[in-house]
């Protein structure tokens, strides 16, 4: 094997390492269900995409009681905001406390259209942190958090080496698949991981 082949070797074996490690729990995380679940999925979600909205609307509440509640499965949402209205939507998810991390994500994608599509976002979406609860005081200092914003991005740029080219994306143990166009064709995608992890 001569040296460039050797190289060429190392650098797709630390890329696909450096993948692997992404797709590991990280600290930054809110994890839904049971950490020994068999199957772990992760989905990077944007909070202005109306797929994702789509999914956690009429899919998500199928794949909670059947599989995270169940503990067959442990669900972990990652943002990977697309536009400045996600980001400023990613930012408040961060801030409130970690159990109601899931509830709060439900109720941006149900109520999309009333902050994420306006010119005046970020305004709209205080309104909405207000009435759940979260302080004027505390949301507009999550706001002018730098540095939460910047942790935010770090997940989107670990991300974009896994090569993200729209949202949503999961990855099932490992697998990736894009978008879900309904819940019967990705419940037969977890019933296949699950089969797998008893193997």
């Amino acid at each position: 094997m001569n040296i460039m082949m050797r190289f060429l070797l190392v650098l797709c074996l630390f890329g696909t390492s450096a993948q692997a490690e992404i797709l590991d729990v990280q600290p930054e995380d809110r994890v839904l269900g049971d950490e020994k679940a068999p199957v772990t999925i992760i989905e990077y979600a944007s909070l202005s995409c109306s797929h994702c909205a789509d999914f956690h609307t009429d899919i998500f509440p199928k794949v909670d009681e059947q599989y995270i509640q169940a503990g067959k499965v442990r669900f972990i949402m990652r943002s990977f905001p697309t536009n400045p209205p996600a980001l400023t939507g990613s930012k408040l998810l961060m801030c409130v406390p970690e159990e109601q991390y899931y509830t709060f994500a439900k109720v941006l994608f149900s109520t999309q259209s009333k902050w994420a599509m306006t010119l005046d976002h970020e305004a709209n979406l205080k309104k909405i942190a207000l009435v759940g609860g979260v302080s004027e005081a505390d949301f507009d200092k999550c706001m002018k958090d730098k540095a939460l914003e910047e942790r935010v991005l770090n997940v989107r740029r670990d991300a974009e080496s896994l090569k993200i080219e729209s949202t949503p994306t999961f990855y099932i143990n490992g697998q990736s698949t894009r978008g879900v166009e309904s819940f019967e064709k990705f419940s037969k995608q977890i019933d296949e991981a699950l089969v797998k992890s008893v193997k």
